[in-house]
Protein backbone atom coordinates (compact mmCIF):
# COMPACT_ATOMS: atom_id res chain seq x y z
CA UNK A 1 0.00 0.00 0.00
CA UNK A 2 2.77 2.44 0.97
CA UNK A 3 4.60 1.55 -2.24
CA UNK A 4 1.55 2.52 -4.31
CA UNK A 5 1.08 5.80 -2.45
CA UNK A 6 4.72 6.71 -3.05
CA UNK A 7 4.30 5.71 -6.71
CA UNK A 8 1.26 7.98 -7.11
CA UNK A 9 2.92 10.94 -5.36
CA UNK A 10 6.06 10.52 -7.48
CA UNK A 11 3.96 10.18 -10.64
CA UNK A 12 2.07 13.39 -9.87
CA UNK A 13 5.32 15.20 -9.08
CA UNK A 14 6.95 14.09 -12.34
CA UNK A 15 3.84 15.00 -14.33
CA UNK A 16 3.75 18.47 -12.80
CA UNK A 17 7.47 19.05 -13.38
CA UNK A 18 7.23 18.06 -17.04
CA UNK A 19 4.11 20.19 -17.54
CA UNK A 20 5.76 23.20 -15.88
CA UNK A 21 8.87 22.71 -18.03
CA UNK A 22 6.74 22.69 -21.20
CA UNK A 23 4.83 25.79 -20.05
CA UNK A 24 8.08 27.63 -19.29
CA UNK A 25 9.54 26.66 -22.66
CA UNK A 26 6.29 27.67 -24.34
CA UNK A 27 6.42 31.14 -22.82
CA UNK A 28 9.87 31.54 -24.35
CA UNK A 29 8.95 29.98 -27.70
CA UNK A 30 5.79 32.02 -28.14
CA UNK A 31 6.97 35.22 -26.41
CA UNK A 32 4.18 35.34 -23.85
CA UNK A 33 3.90 38.88 -22.47
CA UNK A 34 4.01 39.60 -18.76
CA UNK A 35 0.46 39.45 -17.49
CA UNK A 36 -0.98 40.80 -14.26
CA UNK A 37 -2.80 37.76 -12.82
CA UNK A 38 -5.11 40.08 -10.87
CA UNK A 39 -6.35 41.76 -14.04
CA UNK A 40 -8.78 39.54 -15.99
CA UNK A 41 -8.60 41.89 -18.99
CA UNK A 42 -4.87 41.31 -19.52
CA UNK A 43 -5.34 37.55 -19.20
CA UNK A 44 -8.24 37.61 -21.64
CA UNK A 45 -6.24 39.68 -24.13
CA UNK A 46 -3.23 37.37 -23.86
CA UNK A 47 -5.36 34.25 -24.39
CA UNK A 48 -7.18 35.82 -27.34
CA UNK A 49 -3.86 36.64 -29.01
CA UNK A 50 -2.13 33.32 -28.38
CA UNK A 51 -1.32 31.51 -31.62
CA UNK A 52 -2.78 28.08 -32.30
CA UNK A 53 0.70 26.59 -32.00
CA UNK A 54 0.90 27.79 -28.39
CA UNK A 55 -2.28 25.93 -27.48
CA UNK A 56 -1.05 22.80 -29.26
CA UNK A 57 2.24 23.12 -27.37
CA UNK A 58 0.27 23.24 -24.09
CA UNK A 59 -1.70 20.14 -25.08
CA UNK A 60 1.53 18.36 -25.94
CA UNK A 61 3.11 19.36 -22.65
CA UNK A 62 0.13 18.13 -20.68
CA UNK A 63 0.10 14.84 -22.60
CA UNK A 64 3.84 14.24 -22.19
CA UNK A 65 3.67 15.22 -18.53
CA UNK A 66 0.90 12.82 -17.61
CA UNK A 67 2.51 10.11 -19.76
CA UNK A 68 5.71 10.53 -17.73
CA UNK A 69 3.69 10.49 -14.53
CA UNK A 70 1.94 7.28 -15.58
CA UNK A 71 5.27 5.69 -16.45
CA UNK A 72 6.78 6.68 -13.10
CA UNK A 73 3.78 5.50 -11.08
CA UNK A 74 3.66 2.16 -12.89
CA UNK A 75 7.40 1.61 -12.64
CA UNK A 76 7.50 2.36 -8.91
CA UNK A 77 4.36 0.39 -8.06
CA UNK A 78 5.59 -2.88 -9.49
CA UNK A 79 4.42 -2.79 -13.10
CA UNK A 80 1.40 -5.07 -12.64
CA UNK A 81 -1.25 -2.62 -11.49
CA UNK A 82 -2.84 0.10 -13.59
CA UNK A 83 -4.38 1.89 -10.59
CA UNK A 84 -1.43 4.13 -9.67
CA UNK A 85 -1.14 5.42 -13.25
CA UNK A 86 -4.89 6.04 -13.47
CA UNK A 87 -4.89 7.83 -10.11
CA UNK A 88 -2.11 10.07 -11.42
CA UNK A 89 -4.20 10.73 -14.54
CA UNK A 90 -7.27 11.48 -12.42
CA UNK A 91 -5.41 13.86 -10.11
CA UNK A 92 -3.85 15.71 -13.03
CA UNK A 93 -7.29 15.87 -14.68
CA UNK A 94 -8.69 17.55 -11.57
CA UNK A 95 -5.74 19.97 -11.57
CA UNK A 96 -6.29 20.70 -15.26
CA UNK A 97 -9.98 21.43 -14.69
CA UNK A 98 -9.10 23.71 -11.78
CA UNK A 99 -6.68 25.55 -14.07
CA UNK A 100 -9.34 25.92 -16.75
CA UNK A 101 -11.72 27.36 -14.15
CA UNK A 102 -9.06 29.69 -12.73
CA UNK A 103 -8.15 30.94 -16.22
CA UNK A 104 -11.52 30.84 -18.01
CA UNK A 105 -10.36 32.24 -21.33
CA UNK A 106 -9.24 29.05 -23.07
CA UNK A 107 -10.96 28.15 -26.34
CA UNK A 108 -13.66 25.50 -26.03
CA UNK A 109 -11.83 23.01 -28.27
CA UNK A 110 -8.79 23.28 -26.00
CA UNK A 111 -10.81 22.78 -22.82
CA UNK A 112 -12.45 19.63 -24.17
CA UNK A 113 -9.29 18.12 -25.63
CA UNK A 114 -7.20 18.96 -22.60
CA UNK A 115 -9.67 17.50 -20.12
CA UNK A 116 -10.11 14.28 -22.08
CA UNK A 117 -6.43 13.54 -22.70
CA UNK A 118 -5.03 13.03 -19.19
CA UNK A 119 -6.35 9.58 -18.26
CA UNK A 120 -5.65 7.98 -21.67
CA UNK A 121 -2.05 9.22 -21.61
CA UNK A 122 -1.56 7.99 -18.03
CA UNK A 123 -2.93 4.62 -19.15
CA UNK A 124 -0.54 4.66 -22.11
CA UNK A 125 2.31 5.20 -19.65
CA UNK A 126 1.15 2.09 -17.79
CA UNK A 127 0.99 0.10 -21.02
CA UNK A 128 4.49 1.17 -22.05
CA UNK A 129 6.02 0.03 -18.77
CA UNK A 130 3.96 -3.16 -18.66
CA UNK A 131 4.85 -4.10 -22.24
CA UNK A 132 8.53 -3.47 -21.51
CA UNK A 133 8.29 -5.71 -18.42
CA UNK A 134 6.62 -8.45 -20.47
CA UNK A 135 9.24 -8.06 -23.18
CA UNK A 136 12.04 -8.41 -20.62
CA UNK A 137 10.50 -11.47 -18.95
CA UNK A 138 10.07 -13.30 -22.27
CA UNK A 139 13.63 -12.61 -23.36
CA UNK A 140 15.11 -14.13 -20.19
Amino acid sequence: MVKRIIAVVAGIAIAMLVIMAFESAGSLLFKTPDVDPRNPKTISDMMANMPLAAFIWLLLGHAVGVLAGGIMATFLSGRNNVQPALIVGGCITVGGIMNLIAIPYHPLWFMITDTLQYIPFAWLGYLLVKSKAIEQSTSE
